[in-house]
C-alpha cells in the first residue's frame, strides 16, 4: 500500500491557533481529518493548504507541523466589510492560491480540493494546467441546496464535468457525473470509536444528536413522536442551537413530559469526545428526523446526513425519512424508514424495531472504511 508523492489538500480548515481570525465551517473538520489520516495510511505526505480567508483585516498566514507526514499551511489573506474591496480581495486571494500551487506542485504530487463555490475561479485554471493531478471532493452541490446559490448551477456543474477525478458524497452525484472518468463515493468519516462497556437500563433509549432548529424540525419531530409511544421508551436529545430554539425545545419537552406524567424526554445539551461516544453507545435507537417535503427533496439529494454514519459507528439502529440519497446508499439496509415527516409514522418505525435482534452496524463501517482506502489509493 506504500506510494510516493505528496497530496496538497486544499480546503477551509481551522485549528484553535487561528480560530477567530479566518472564516471557518466546523462541520467540515472531521471529514478532512478522516481523509488526511487515510492518505497518510497509504504512505503519502499530506500538505493541508487552508485557503479560509480572513474574517476582517489582514491575516498573515500560519504554518504547523502535525507529524512527519502532515503539515498545515494557511495562506495569508485580507478581507473587508466593504463590498467592493471584498471583491478585490477575493480576486487577489485566488491569485495567491494559484501561485502557491504552481510554485509547489512537483511531478508525483496530487491536488485534492474540498469543493466550495469559493474555488470556482482558481480551480478552473489549475485543473486546466494539471488535469491528471486534480481530485475534486464534492461534499455538497451548493447550487442545488440553496435558493441564494441557484445562480451558480450552470457554473458548478460545468466545473464538475471538467474533472477527471472526483470523490462524491453520495451515489446520486456519482450517477449524475457519468462523464467523469474516475470517481468514488464517500459518505463521510468511517472512523470507529472505541467500544465502551456501557450498561443499559430497562427502557428503550432513543437519541437525537445534532442541531436544534425549527426549520427542518428534527428534534421537535422526535419529541412529537414520543406522544405516540408507550412509557417503555425514553428520548434523549443532544445538541446545540440559538437561545430561542433551545427555549422552544425545553418548553415542548416540558409539555410532553407533563402529558405523559413522567420524565420521558431529557435535553442534555452538547456533548463531545469520549463523553459523546459513551452516551451514544448507551442508547438503542438513533433518530435522523430532519423534515423534507417536495420542495426540499432536491436539497437532500445533493448532500449526505453524515450523522447517520456516527450513529452506525456506535452500533445504533437508525430511524430516518425515506430519501433517495439514503435508499441508494450502502447503508440503506441498516435504516428503518418512514415515508413522511409525520410523528405517527416516526413512532411506528421506532416500534417496528426489535432491539433484541442480532445487530452489528460497526462491521459495516469497517467495510466502508476499507473500501474507501482502496478506492482513494487508485484515485491518488
Amino acid at each position: 500500500m506504500k506510494s510516493n508523492g505528496r497530496v496538497f489538500y486544499v480546503c477551509f480548515y481551522c485549528e484553535p491557533e487561528v480560530e477567530g481570525k479566518i472564516i471557518t465551517y466546523p462541520s467540515v473538520i472531521s471529514k478532512i481529518d478522516y481523509v488526511s489520516s487515510s492518505i497518510k495510511r497509504l504512505g503519502k505526505e499530506v500538505v493541508l493548504v487552508s485557503i479560509a480567508p480572513s474574517i476582517n483585516g489582514e491575516f498573515k498566514g500560519y504554518e504547523s507541523t502535525i507529524d512527519g507526514k502532515e503539515k498545515h499551511i494557511y495562506l495569508p489573506s485580507t478581507n473587508s466589510k466593504n463590498k467592493i474591496v471584498q471583491k478585490l480581495n477575493f480576486l487577489l486571494h485566488n491569485r495567491k492560491i494559484t501561485k502557491f500551487l504552481e510554485k509547489n506542485i512537483k511531478e508525483n504530487d496530487t491536488i485534492l480540493v474540498y469543493h466550495s463555490l469559493y474555488n470556482r475561479m482558481w480551480l478552473k485554471k489549475i485543473n486546466k494546467k494539471y488535469p491528471d493531478k486534480v481530485v475534486l471532493q464534492i461534499e455538497d452541490v451548493f447550487s442545488e441546496i440553496s435558493e441564494k446559490t441557484k445562480k451558480f448551477n450552470e457554473i458548478e456543474w460545468k466545473l464538475f464535468k471538467q474533472m477527471k477525478k472526483c470523490i462524491c458524497v453520495n451515489d446520486i452525484i456519482i450517477d449524475d457525473l457519468k462523464c467523469v472518468p474516475q470517481k468514488m463515493v464517500s459518505y463521510g468519516s468511517y472512523n470507529l470509536p472505541k467500544k465502551y462497556n456501557v450498561e443499559k437500563g430497562e427502557k428503550i433509549k432513543l437519541v437525537y444528536a445534532g442541531v436544534i432548529e425549527q426549520e427542518r424540525k428534527a428534534a421537535f419531530l422526535a419529541i412529537d413522536a414520543m406522544e405516540h409511544l408507550t412509557d417503555d421508551y425514553e428520548l434523549h436529545i443532544l445538541g446545540f442551537g440559538t437561545d430561542e430554539n433551545i427555549k422552544a425545545l425545553e418548553e415542548r419537552i416540558e409539555q410532553v413530559n407533563n402529558q405523559k406524567n413522567c420524565k420521558s424526554i431529557t435535553f442534555h445539551g452538547k456533548k463531545t469526545g469520549e463523553e459523546y461516544w459513551k452516551f451514544l453507545q448507551g442508547c438503542d435507537i438513533a433518530l435522523s428526523t430532519h423534515s423534507y417535503d417536495e420542495k426540499s427533496f432536491a436539497s437532500a439529494d445533493y448532500t449526505f446526513p453524515s450523522k447517520i454514519l456516527t450513529y452506525l459507528a456506535n452500533n445504533l439502529r437508525v430511524v430516518a425519512q425515506k430519501l433517495q440519497v439514503l435508499e441508494k446508499s450502502a447503508v440503506s439496509e441498516y435504516i428503518t424508514f418512514y415515508d413522511e415527516p409525520n410523528s405517527i409514522l416516526v413512532a411506528d418505525a421506532i416500534k417496528s424495531i426489535n432491539i433484541n435482534d442480532i445487530y452489528d452496524s460497526r462491521k459495516l463501517i469497517d467495510i466502508l472504511n476499507n473500501e474507501f482506502l482502496s478506492n482513494i489509493e487508485k484515485l491518488l
